[in-house]
């Protein structure tokens, strides 16, 4: 039978205590989550988002960076004797992103958050554990769940999240601005092309050119598993030296440009939350997770007024995302999403 999800208390009926390990059914990779810090696959807690990468703010809003451009260069002409010029001013830009609010209820019926033990399919009842992957239908197993689907919604929405900063967050949510819909400057429309070495070396011309970007150092590429596979499909000629030939297939993890490296980071490549059509190359740097502090905690949950024969919870964050100026970040949009599209 597959998983379910029910909005409603979690009592005996919809969260009965069943044997054998809990897995999550469609888990995600959550690259830029991991990338900030916090997120600890494969142990007890997994998706609670606190970690070093983590920086608290005084507002709801918190500067991302102060820009100013100069003009372009020329050879000046300037005569003997000449009076000073007119004054110029250069005036900077502030750019600002925000915290979103993410907020969940567990709320589980004394009945079934008494029972420890699990009774399997033949009515055996065994002894129960405090092991968070064995599910039970408890307050902690289900509390486990709250955190990570908001671990999965923050990372969704600090690459996708649509920008909103209401004058009044009691009508209209407070949310934040992801790191896809923030580029701008680096922005190259494949008009439904292909991903091959031609777009990935035209956007990093496109950082060079356009905002001094020197990706040498090596930027990360993040995309949806089907650009993942036109990236290795692009690449599958180019062998470096003493590679090995008696074995099948290619991954690849950095890749040589006329430019720089471009590298894939060593979690994974891909994320179910970049869109089919787009690439994403990060400049990891400046990345921080920002969070504005709720009662001292980054992730509150507390107990709720007592209605009746069960324990309630709230599990509260103001969570954002600090890339940094866009311009550090590229993008490629419009790319074919057809099988076997690389070139």
């Amino acid at each position: 039978m597959p998983p379910t999800v029910t909005t409603a208390t979690t009592s005996t009926q919809n969260a009965k205590g069943l044997l054998g390990v809990l897995r999550l059914f469609g888990e995600r990779p959550n690259l830029i989550l991991r990338l900030i810090g916090g997120y600890q696959p494969g142990q007890p807690g997994e998706g609670t988002i606190v970690g070093n990468g983590w920086t608290p703010t005084v507002q709801r809003r918190f500067p991302l960076s102060v820009d100013y451009e100069l003009p372009t260069p020329t050879q000046p002409s300037v005569l003997e004797g000449a009076v000073a010029p007119a004054a110029t001013t250069y005036t900077p830009d502030q750019d600002e992103n925000v915290v979103q609010l993410f907020h969940e209820t567990v709320k589980v019926t004394y009945l079934a958050g008494s029972e420890v033990g699990r009774m399997d399919p033949n009515g055996v009842l065994s002894i129960g554990s405090q092991d968070a992957f064995h599910y039970s239908g408890v307050d902690q197993t289900q509390l486990a769940m709250q955190l990570r689907k908001i671990a999965r919604n923050y990372n969704y929405s600090a690459l996708n999240g649509a920008y909103a900063n209401p004058a009044n967050p009691l009508a209209d949510a407070v949310r934040m601005r992801g790191i896809i819909p923030a580029i701008a400057t680096n922005a190259v429309d494949a008009a439904g092309a292909a991903l091959g070495k031609a777009l990935i070396h035209r956007l990093y011309r496109e950082m060079i050119e356009n905002s001094g970007v020197q990706p040498e150092t090596g930027l990360l590429l993040l995309a949806h598993p089907v650009q993942l596979d036109a990236l290795n499909e692009a690449y599958e000629t180019q062998f470096r030296q003493g590679q090995d030939r008696m074995v099948g297939g290619l991954m690849t993890r950095e890749v040589y440009t006329p430019f720089g490296v471009l590298r894939l980071p060593n979690v994974g490549a891909y994320d179910l939350d970049v869109p089919t059509d787009t690439l994403v190359l990060i400049n990891p740097e400046p990345i921080r997770g920002r969070y504005l502090p709720v009662k001292g905690e980054t992730m509150l949950v507390e107990p709720l007024a007592k209605v009746g024969s069960s324990e309630d919870w709230q599990v509260y964050g103001q969570l954002g995302i600090d890339y940094g100026a866009e311009w550090l970040h590229g993008k490629i949009t419009g790319l074919s999403t057809a099988a076997g599209s690389g070139s």
